[in-house]
């Protein structure tokens, strides 16, 4: 992430926390990050230095007002008259990552070589929850290379309790 898009996300997201709108601030942006990843074209237009600024404002006006609130409308709007519109996605990145650490909320990302149960779900959840002191999101896929076992990535951090890891540990430690 490079740090002008810490500082977009940062400033909209103190202007959330100072007017309680953070959640509807997230939605917002959430809604515009969806529109332009299924319609590239038109993020393409918006980066486009061959169109003036206030062209692209407008066009901006035209398509998200009275959908988002005028806030999240300005910010996209100072962002892309800034020449920064390919950013947008890296700031609703790092307002979510925000948003979930002022709620202490966190996401983990857990990958089984099986399926997990609701049951085998919901105690992995508790104990990462004991563990964080956060509430904690699942997201469950299944990738049978790691022959048993799981990984969790939560936070910035990989935990990784599969056979697959076990065994280039082992291997590592034999060819010593």
């Amino acid at each position: 992430m490079t740090a002008t898009v810490k500082d977009y996300a940062e400033a909209l997201f103190t202007l959330a926390k100072d007017t309680d709108t953070a959640a509807l601030f997230f939605d917002a942006l959430q809604t515009v990050d969806m529109a332009m990843s299924e319609h590239p074209d038109y993020l393409a237009v918006l980066a486009s230095p061959a169109i003036p600024k206030r062209e692209r404002a407008a066009l901006l006006k035209a398509t998200f007002e009275g959908i988002v609130p005028v806030e999240v409308l300005h910010f996209i709007q100072l962002i892309c008259q800034n020449g920064d519109i390919r950013s947008l996605h890296g700031c609703f990145e790092v307002f979510q990552q925000m948003l979930e650490d002022a709620q202490r909320r966190s996401r983990a990302l857990v990958t089984s070589a099986t399926p997990l149960s609701a049951e085998e779900q919901e105690k992995l959840r508790a104990r990462l929850e004991e563990i964080s002191g956060r509430i904690v999101r699942l997201s469950c896929t299944v990738d049978p290379a790691l022959i048993g076992g799981l990984t969790v990535e939560m936070d910035g951090k990989v935990f990784d309790g599969s056979v697959k890891h076990r065994l280039q540990d082992m291997k590592e430690v034999m060819n010593r």
